[in-house]
């Protein structure tokens, strides 16, 4: 079968093509930034390597990828896509510093449909796989354009167990456990049925480790006094010892985060030469914004009945795509608001890293008026980022979250979750999905006459159910080669399901 890489740039992906390769696909295609790694290697001898940075840019750039191009739009193909258009507007944010009209990135949205559509058929491509969900703009486009053509997609999530990952089809296609899944069964069989997962299900994940560990960092104040004396002493050094040139050149030279300039014009464009100024501005932004959430946080009551929202870091995948129209969240807790109960609350607490400073992403993702519409609920209170998560998820009727970790660790607490996006614990039968009114105040009404114990039955049946899909491996360089576990048993693993999943 023929199978199309897409954005294969994590040094753990390539082993993995190897292996993919070497069990029978023929590796068509890859759309990566390690290139000349796949280019040394023999197995890819055949291989068109494709630079991911050639889909990203302005109109007049991407519209080069179809000077050639046979493919004409038409009206029933645009109507078939319109999700995957909105999707596409909706990530490509994170692709321009500078606001570009929806009008001129619905015309690239369009150029990349007319790409795909010729490349996909003209190749006779039969599977496309992601290392994750697709999010960086044309990649979504192509995730849709092969749904379209009924080509195979595959992508790997990554889960809260440690050295667990799922190989999905389609990461919002939702299977629930069966209601009389194991219903006869004691918590003792089924945790028998486990195994060794069953004292997993309880361990911190590598993953998770790591990122509470940057959170904790960007909360520390001798951290950011560390990180300000150290710019502090660059641009003094450079500015007074070497002079403005050399600034000049250490910054423009290397210049980070160049996707975020795409629909400026790209890394060769004017605009970008201002790097500096750019970061000073977004690190601004980001201080007014800490002092505003701080000052308008109240202490969690927790003698109150309340549901616990975390809100996500923005912009990333976990919002979008996999958040659906929810990567406004804005619009979870709004439903929130309305469907509980009177006398509750909603604590919200924001994301540590929406504050960190350096990441021109942010620009178009969070502003004080976002706040201030969370506070005009009057049964909506801002919490302090010092509030510890694990008591107000132990003391929360149920948590709500998009995608995120939280619900997860509610779950393993014995609270239920409502879930406005895709999470990979979804199929879990303590897990709701909300999108309305009436689902939310089912879900609640669901929730509460549940037990603790009722909640962790059906966590470990959600385990026992989809254990067999469990893939002991990664979707991570730096998560997989720090492991104590062997590092190619996670290649081999993984690539083992993927040829699986292609071959059907």
């Amino acid at each position: 079968m023929r199978v199309l890489l897409s954005d294969f740039y994590d040094d753990f992906w390539l082993p993995v093509a190897r292996k993919l390769a070497q069990g029978g696909l023929t590796v068509d295609s890859v759309v990566t930034n390690i290139g000349e790694k796949f280019q040394r290697d023999p197995l890819f001898k055949n291989t068109l390597i494709l630079p991911d940075n050639i889909f990203y840019g302005n109109f007049p750039q991407i519209s080069r990828l179809n000077e050639k191009n046979p493919v004409a739009l038409s009206e029933s193909i645009l109507r078939a896509l319109s999700e995957g258009e909105n999707i596409f507007l909706s990530v490509s944010d994170r692709l321009s510093f500078y606001p570009v009209s929806v009008s001129q990135r619905r015309r690239v949205y369009y150029e990349l449909v007319r790409f795909w559509l010729n490349f996909l058929r003209s190749r006779n491509i039969e599977a496309v796989i992601f290392p994750r969900s697709p999010h960086m703009g044309s990649e979504n486009v192509l995730f849709y354009v092969a749904r379209y053509l009924k080509i195979k997609t595959i992508s790997v999530q990554r889960t809260l167990i440690d050295n667990r990952v799922l190989v999905l089809e389609d990461y919002r296609k939702v299977v629930k456990v069966p209601d009389k899944y194991l219903s006869g069964y004691s918590k003792r069989q089924v945790a028998k049925k486990l195994g060794s997962l069953f004292e997993e299900l309880f361990a911190s994940s590598a993953w998770l480790t790591r990122s509470k560990k940057i959170n904790a960092e960007i909360l520390s104040s001798r951290v950011r006094f560390k990180r300000y004396t150290s710019i502090l002493k660059k641009v003094f050094s450079l500015y007074v010892f070497k002079g403005v040139h050399v600034q000049l050149v250490h910054y423009f030279r290397s210049l980070p985060n160049s996707y975020v300039f795409a629909f400026n014009g790209g890394r060769d464009n004017f605009i970008t030469r201002l790097f500096p100024l750019y970061i000073a501005q977004v690190n601004w932004n980001a201080a007014r914004l800490k002092r505003f959430y701080d000052h308008h946080t109240s202490p969690a009551d927790y003698s109150k009945k309340y549901i616990y929202l975390a809100l996500h870091f923005q912009p990333e995948r976990t919002t979008m795509p996999e958040g659906g129209i929810f990567d406004n969240q804005l619009l979870a807790l709004d439903i929130l608001s309305k469907s509980a109960p009177p006398g509750w609350r909603i604590f919200v607490k924001e994301h540590p890293r929406q504050f960190h400073h350096g990441d021109l992403r942010k620009r178009h993702h969070r502003v004080i008026d976002d706040y201030r519409r969370m506070l005009s609920y009057r049964n909506v209170r801002l919490v302090s980022l010092k509030e510890d998560s694990v008591k107000l998820i132990e003391h929360a009727a149920v948590t709500a979250t998009v995608t995120g970790t939280v619900g997860w660790e509610g779950l393993l607490c014995g609270k239920a979750c409502l879930a406005f996006g895709y999470p990979w614990y979804l199929p879990c039968r303590s897990c709701y999905a909300v999108g309305s009114q009436d689902e939310c105040r089912a879900a609640l009404a669901s929730a509460l006459s549940k037990s603790e114990k009722a909640v962790e039955m059906d966590v470990l049946r959600f385990i026992a159910y989809f254990k067999n899909r469990l893939v002991f491996s990664t979707n991570d360089y730096e998560i997989g080669v720090h492991s104590k576990e062997n590092f190619e048993s996670f290649v081999d693993n993984l690539a083992v399901e993927l040829i699986k999943k292609i071959k059907g």
